[in-house]
């Protein structure tokens, strides 16, 4: 017993422990217990984290399944960090024991999570729906995991990574886990990783994702996924404040089959891969493989498609390649079929008229490399787009791994055809057909380079078959046009080369919208460094530009150089043409000190060249400026234009000098302009930059009280800089003299401007004598001043009376307080009689203005009106405005404004009426305002209901007079009503005389994207042309006849489809210049999809041959319309006109016509042929001959009426077409006769008959060039030259005129003779008559005559060998003297023995001349025979003097007419003029104006005098009598 008892105990105390151990296992099922645990490890894990823990159930079942519900972390800040709903996990018992974890599943649901800042680098946050996770294969000793299945499902996670956090080293073990996933699915789960330091965000949303068969093997770094697919999913990456750079997708589709990666070997199958992006690109197909293994990685194929395109990738490449191999392999193949919608997403909103113009075939991209990393060729790169480009490279590069022995070429050859589609982009670049870029870009270490050149080449025009044109006229022979260029640089060093040439570039076919045409140039620039701050930095450039054309600008000859080193700059530049000029800039650029000089001496500004002015008008200048700044508060800066002369049409005179500056520093800021009488001078409180940010705060203050419809402008004052500003001017200063130009001028002008904190703004100004082209007014005055009450202003205008308006004075008064404000204006006559009185306030109100009209008695066209007394009209600041205004006289005339409050439905309801508006009466209270006569009475009527506005006009003129034209009675009526679909509708019609002419109906629909939809028609019903002639200019064009017909409009409103018919009633045009009518086909036109056919359309003047035209104008973009049109006629009679007082031209004009014209309106080109017919006789009226005198006199004296300053009459200079490519062949019979009239009378003329070949160009750049000779074969000029009479020359056979190039100027070869019979004897032998033929030649061009006298005698041997051995100054002197008086005057001619000629000539012309005068005009002629510098030369001189006013003013006008082989050509024969008056009756004291041009020497050359004096002539018995004016009366 003892020992069973033994034994008993004995396996009780082996088996306590285990019997102990478990009951503590089987108790942790108890739910007590497991409270108990639950509580210590929360209390502990919180100690431990400094978290607040907590577990809200715990439920744990035999063996291994557990449940906690509730569980939370919280931070110490209260910051919720876990927090799960249920957490479910049931693990298998036994396989523990094996060091084997079995889990039948865990699952987590509904969970929150925010790592906060617990991580260093990142924080997670987000929620997750549920988690699952099944695997029955993690065995801990083998360091391996089967997962049988993963799911994340309803999760929203966002992971913040910052590259902030710090590095943190520490030691770890190598992890040799291998991970199996059977099965891993997400649905519905979103996910949002952000990365602030780059700004980038990146978002997916996976609506559904499947992993098959993965592995993660981290012993042996293998990777594989069995299969592997996203379907329905979205993603988006954007990067903040970069809308242009966000990437988003949708549709995501992917199928992977395959996809393993272990070291060098990897392979993928791509099976599908379909996505959208937001930029409308969308991927429909991706399909592929890739491979790799110890050798290379292979693509043997990968093809992307989309709807339109495909790219498709063949490639392969050595793994040594990445390790510097140089004999490491590479091959690639890409081809690539871009489609058209493809290729316009990524030039965003175009214009829908690209989309239209853009070609639709695709481009085509092929690309092919093979070889090594030692030697790489680029077999062959073409891009081909079609029918616009086609680009090719080929190349080889070298050595690709060594940065410093890297080398390579590429070849670049490309084609361009029709490229106009780009001109449709932003910018409206273009690449003109048949251009072409080719060269080498080069790779050589760290220098890369680029060796290119542009050529352009000229277009050709194929006459048809059927035409007479010549075939060369057609042809436009432009050479070929290139430009080239080379440039180096070193990414390394920073050093750059650049040298390129243009010859002869066409800019204009690039950039059709910018007005730059041919350049021709050369550019050479080298450096080191892009900071021009660095001493280090330095630099080269020289420039040269051979001819520059800008619009109708021609710029030649300029030359540039500049230079950096060592901080110091230099520019030097020339140009010659338009402007002559030298300029030299100096300074030094350091980061605290900038500074600059400048010298420029401009010998020539051409402004009328440049188009600053319509006059010619040129200018020389020096020009000197300084700069300096510290780049912080102070900059200084002074100019200096000094030695100004001024050229105008008729004189030449000196400028004022002119200075300015300004200067900045931390204190004040001023500046100044000062020139003759012209002074500006401007002081400031502050810099520069607190000036304008005064001034910015300023504006700012007033929008907001503005926005808050708070007005207190006593709050205006704290943002008011201390400044003052002072302005005088006169009228000699370049500010005065730049106005003139511009047709704006005054006498005296003065402004005074102060503003202060304290003070406030005041100031005062005046103009006298203002004009601004038909604009006068005597004086103008303005005050301004602020108190503590409010601004007030006030403003008059004074002017006396004029020839073409009465005197007045208009005053404005206004002021402007807290809230409130008013402005008044009353105006007066001469008579101090008011002819209008009106005031208006306004006061703000709750949230808008209100307006009243005061007084109740105002005054309008000199009489009284009436207003009702609670008038206003209030502007609301939801844009509603109601009002009630009546203001009507006795007559039954006046205007009504006003609102319909009682209509409750309307948002606003608002009619204006006229009642019997005399125009004719306001011109008396209206200054200058047009001649117009007629009554106006209408109504409108504003509406707007459901927020949809509705407008109402009707409008009648009754017996309407415009500028003296009699127009008749006008009635207009249009009305617009919105519609119920976003469409907007306008009908409207148009009576004259109380017959309909006109009516249009039309609706617009709004698009949502894009523009809209229009649908208009319009209706003509024999409107008359002749309504339009008051309007056109200067009446240069008279329209006649009527129009009838119908034209529709549909589409796009910016460029809609015309559709309809116009029938020509009567229809002419007249041209009063010309004396000229042309009629007009009656046929209809006929307009269908915007494109008007002409089929034998003509055009008749008097004769009974037309112009006949055929083709079509196409208006399919009316912005670019295209014509194609082709002229032709026979025996066309272009003119018949007779001679008018305005006419030029007159006469009779017979031609042949056959040309065409083609292009768009920008780029039109004419080609042809004209004949001008034998049967031709016409006239032309030189307007300013320069052949004529008469009117030099007018250059120099003119008498001015100063009681009418708007006599001044501007001259209005053409306007050159640009784009327009004229190139026609004219041929003149021999039997063409033209007169010339040399002056308007006809008393002077040139009868010309002959004819030639002429060649006429207009150019793109607005050039009018002339080519050939007009061949006289006879003709005759009468011709009245000064002190010689006016005499009939007869033109010889074989004179001509002929031109090369510049139309204005030909060069003449005209010899015009009259035969004379003079008595002729010689010693010892009986006097005989003698023929002479004595007469003028022009030898020059028509500036510069080249007039010299001719003196010959054809039919006797003895006098013609006399004249032979005589100098050209001797036979030039006879043939003068035998002009006036008929005789040969010679030495050796007995019948004229001892008689001299100057002598003679002298006397006999002024005998001759004061006989046919009389005593009332004093001549006096002289001819004079000089040798001087200027060579030898005959002067002959003339001086005519008169007295008016009882004798009381002598006028004097004298000149010189020279000839000889050095004779100048001079703008007149005018030189001296003076005007005398007479102070007293004893003609002792005169005041005397004078003008004198006399030629001094070489050195001075021509000097110009002109003045004003004070004259004293008196006899004189001693000096001091000099000063006695007036003696003492006897008493």
């Amino acid at each position: 017993m003892k020992i069973k008892r033994h034994i008993r105990r004995t396996l009780w105390i082996v088996a306590a422990p285990f019997i102990l151990c478990l009951c503590l296992c089987l108790s942790v099922y108890l739910p007590p217990v497991q409270h108990f645990l639950i509580a210590r490890a929360t209390a502990y894990a919180s100690e431990s984290l400094g978290l607040r823990i907590a577990i809200g159930r715990i439920s744990l079942s035999f063996p291994l399944d557990l449940v906690l519900e509730e569980v939370g972390a919280v931070s110490a800040n209260r910051d919720t960090l876990l927090q799960v709903s249920r957490l479910h996990a049931d693990v298998r018992l036994m396989p523990l024991l094996r060091k084997h974890i079995e889990i039948d599943g865990v699952t987590l649901n509904d969970g929150y999570i925010d790592s906060s800042d617990r991580i260093d680098g990142l924080r997670l946050k987000g929620t997750v729906g549920r988690i699952y996770v099944s695997s029955h294969g993690i065995a801990l000793d083998k360091e391996e995991v089967l997962l049988d299945k993963v799911s994340l499902e309803n999760s929203d996670l966002c992971l913040w990574l910052n590259d902030t956090a710090a590095e943190k080293e520490a030691a770890s073990s190598a992890i040799a886990w291998r991970v199996r996933v059977e099965e891993a699915n997400v649905e519905k789960v979103s996910v949002k990783i952000l990365m602030p330091r780059d700004s980038l965000t990146l978002a997916a949303c996976l609506a559904e994702a499947r992993i098959r068969d993965g592995e993660i093997d981290l012993k042996r770094s293998t990777y594989g996924i069995g299969s592997f697919s996203v379907g329905n999913s979205s993603a988006w990456l954007r990067r903040s404040g970069d809308t242009l750079s966000q990437v988003s997708l949708s549709g995501i589709d992917i199928r992977l089959d395959s996809l393993f990666y272990r070291g060098r070997r990897m392979k993928a199958v791509v099976d599908g891969l379909a996505f959208k992006e937001r930029s409308g690109l969308e991927i429909v197909s991706t399909r592929g493989r890739l491979e790799a293994d110890e050798e290379g990685i292979r693509i043997p194929s990968l093809r992307v498609s989309t709807s339109d395109s495909y790219v498709e990738l063949r490639g392969s490449m050595d793994w040594k390649a990445l390790d510097g191999d140089e004999t490491a392999r590479v091959s690639a193949r890409l081809m690539a079929d871009i489609g058209k919608p493809d290729m316009l997403l990524g030039w965003g909103g175009v214009d829908r008229r690209l989309l239209q113009a853009y070609p639709s075939q695709p481009l085509r991209i092929r690309l092919g490399a093979d070889g090594t990393m030692n030697r790489l060729h680029v077999a062959a790169f073409t891009a081909e787009l079609p029918s616009a480009f086609r680009i090719v490279a080929e190349g080889t590069f070298a050595n690709l791994t060594d940065s410093t022995r890297r080398s390579g070429e590429l070849s670049l050859n490309s084609k361009f055809r029709d490229m106009r589609f780009i001109s449709l982009l932003p910018g409206g670049y273009t690449v003109p057909e048949g251009s072409g870029l080719a060269g080498i870009v080069s790779l050589s270490g760290t220098e890369v380079g680029a060796d290119l050149s542009l050529t352009t080449a000229g277009a050709k025009v194929t006459a048809p078959p059927d035409s007479v044109v010549p075939a060369d006229s057609l042809s436009i022979s432009e050479a070929v046009k290139r430009a080239h260029a080379v440039f180096r640089y070193d990414w390394r060093k920073a050093k750059y080369k650049l040298e390129a040439e243009f010859d002869k570039l066409n800019v204009h076919t690039f950039l059709p919208i910018d007005s730059s045409f041919t350049v021709s140039a050369r550019l050479q620039a080298e450096g080191q460094g892009t900071d021009f701050f660095s001493p280090a930095a330095h630099f080269s450039a020289k420039a040269s530009v051979d001819e520059l054309r800008y619009g109708s600008y021609a710029f030649s000859a300029i030359r540039l150089t500049a230079g950096l080193d060592r901080h110091r700059l230099h520019v030097a530049a020339t140009a010659t043409g338009l402007v002559d000029l030298k300029a030299e800039l100096n300074g030094h650029l350091k980061p605290n000190d900038v500074a600059a000089k400048l010298e420029m001496e401009a010998a020539k500004i051409d402004w009328q060249a440049l188009q600053f002015v319509e006059v010619p008008l040129t200018t020389a200048h020096r020009i000197g400026a300084t700069f300096r700044t510290d780049g912080k508060k102070r900059y200084a800066f002074d100019v200096s234009v000094l030695g100004t002369v001024i050229t105008s049409q008729t004189k030449t005179y000196p400028a004022k000098d002119l200075y300015g500056g300004f200067s900045s520093s931390a204190d004040y800021t001023q500046a100044y302009v000062r020139a003759g009488d012209l002074d500006l001078s401007m002081l400031a409180q502050g810099d520069a930059e607190t000036l304008a940010e005064t001034g910015n705060n300023l504006w700012a203050e007033i929008d907001r009280q503005w926005k808050s419809k708070r007005i207190r402008q006593s709050d205006w004052n704290r943002f008011y800089p201390s400044m003052y500003l002072k302005i005088t001017s006169g009228r000699e200063n370049p500010i005065q003299n730049y106005l003139r130009i511009k047709g704006i001028s005054y006498r005296s002008l003065a402004l005074n401007l102060n503003t202060s904190p304290t003070d406030g703004v005041k100031g005062d100004g005046y103009i006298r004598g203002l004009k601004v082209d038909s604009l006068l007014l005597d004086s103008v005055f303005v005050n301004l001043r602020q108190d503590s009450t409010g601004i007030y202003l006030t403003n008059e205008y004074a002017n006396g009376a004029k020839k073409t308006q009465d005197a007045f004075d208009i005053s404005l008064k206004g002021s402007l307080s807290n809230n409130s404000g008013q402005l008044s204006v009353r105006y007066r006559n001469g008579k101090k009689e008011t002819g209008a009185y009106l005031g208006v306030s306004a006061e703000l109100q709750g949230e808008g203005i209100r307006l009243h009209l005061y007084p109740d008695k105002p005054t309008l066209v000199y009489r009284p009106f009436t207003l009702n007394p609670d008038n206003y009209v209030f502007f609301s600041g939801e844009g509603r405005i109601d009002a009630n205004v009546n203001m009507h006289d006795d007559r039954g005339t006046g205007v009504q404004f006003y609102s319909d409050r009682a209509d409750t439905l309307a948002q606003q309801d608002m009619t204006v009426e006229l009642n019997r508006v005399d125009l004719q009466e306001f011109r008396r209270i209206i200054p200058y305002m047009p001649n117009m006569e007629g009554w106006i009475e209408g109504s409108g009527h504003y509406i707007v209901k459901d927020h949809k506005p509705m407008i109402n006009v009707d409008l009648q003129v009754k017996h309407f007079v415009y500028e003296g034209s009699k127009l008749g009675n006008w009635e207009a009526n249009a009305v617009y009503l919105p519609g119920s679909s976003n469409d907007h509708h306008v009908d409207g019609f148009l009576l004259h005389e109380g017959e309909e002419i006109g009516h249009i109906n039309g609706i617009y629909l709004n698009a949502k994207t894009g523009s809209g939809s229009l649908t208009a028609e319009v209706d003509l019903e024999r409107f008359p042309l002749y309504v339009v002639n008051p309007f056109v200019p200067d009446n240069v064009i008279e329209f006649d006849g009527r129009l009838d017909g119908t034209l529709s409009a549909r589409g796009n409103p910016l460029n809609p489809v015309l559709n309809g018919q116009l029938s020509l009633d009567s229809v002419s045009m007249y041209l009063p210049d010309l004396s000229a009518r042309f009629g007009f086909d009656r046929h209809p036109l006929q307009v269908t999809d915007s494109k008007l056919a002409l089929k034998d359309f003509r055009l008749y003047t008097k004769g009974k041959a037309p112009l006949t035209v055929n083709g079509t104008i196409d208006m399919t973009r009316l912005t670019q319309m295209e014509l194609n049109l082709w002229m032709k006629a026979d025996n066309y009679e272009l003119l018949n006109a007779p001679k008018t007082k305005r006419a030029v031209t007159y006469g009779k004009i017979y031609v042949d016509v056959n040309a065409f014209l083609r292009g768009s309106m920008d780029n039109l080109v004419m080609r042809g042929n004209m004949n001008v017919l034998g049967n031709t006789d016409f006239s032309y009226v030189m307007k300013d001959s320069p052949l004529t005198v008469n009117d030099r006199l007018g250059e120099t004296v003119a008498f001015v009426n100063f009681n009418d300053t708007a006599g001044t009459e501007a001259t209005v200079q053409p306007t050159a077409l640009t784009g327009v490519d004229v190139l026609m062949t004219i041929h003149v019979d021999q039997a063409v006769q033209t007169h010339v009239d040399l002056t308007e009378d006809g008393s002077n003329y040139m009868l010309l008959e002959g004819g030639g070949d002429l060649s006429f160009q207009y150019t793109p750049e607005g050039d009018m060039l002339l080519n050939g000779r007009y061949s006289l074969i006879s003709g005759e000029m009468k011709y009245e030259i000064p002190v010689i009479p006016l005499k009939t020359f007869h033109i010889q056979n074989g004179s001509y005129l002929e031109w090369t190039g510049d139309l204005m100027n030909p060069k003449m070869n005209i010899v015009a003779t009259e035969r004379v019979r003079a008595r002729v004897g010689v010693d010892g032998q009986s006097d005989r008559m003698v023929s002479f033929d004595v007469g003028v030649k022009l030898s020059q061009t028509l500036g510069n005559l080249g007039l010299s006298f001719i003196l010959s005698a054809p039919e006797d041997g003895t006098i013609r060998n006399e004249l032979s051995t005589m100098s050209e100054e001797q036979r030039n002197k006879l043939a003068v003297t035998m002009l006036v008086t008929g005789a040969y005057m010679a030495e050796s001619n007995t019948s004229s023995s001892g008689f001299n000629v100057n002598n003679a000539l002298n006397s006999f012309l002024q005998n001759q001349i004061s006989d046919i005068v009389g005593k009332s005009l004093d001549v006096n002629i002289g001819v004079e025979t000089l040798e001087d510098d200027r060579g030898r030369h005959t002067d002959y001189n003339f001086q005519l003097a008169r007295r008016f006013w009882n004798n009381r003013v002598r006028v004097v006008i004298g000149g010189t007419a020279s000839t000889g082989n050095t004779a100048s050509q001079r703008e007149s024969f005018i030189d001296k003029v003076s005007i005398e008056y007479r102070l007293d009756n004893s003609g002792t004291r005169y005041i005397k104006l004078f003008h004198d041009r006399n030629y001094e020497s070489v050195l001075e050359g021509e000097v110009v005098e002109t003045g004003a004096g004070l004259v004293l002539r008196k006899k004189l018995d001693r000096l001091g009598e000099l000063f006695i004016f007036k003696k003492k009366r006897d008493n």
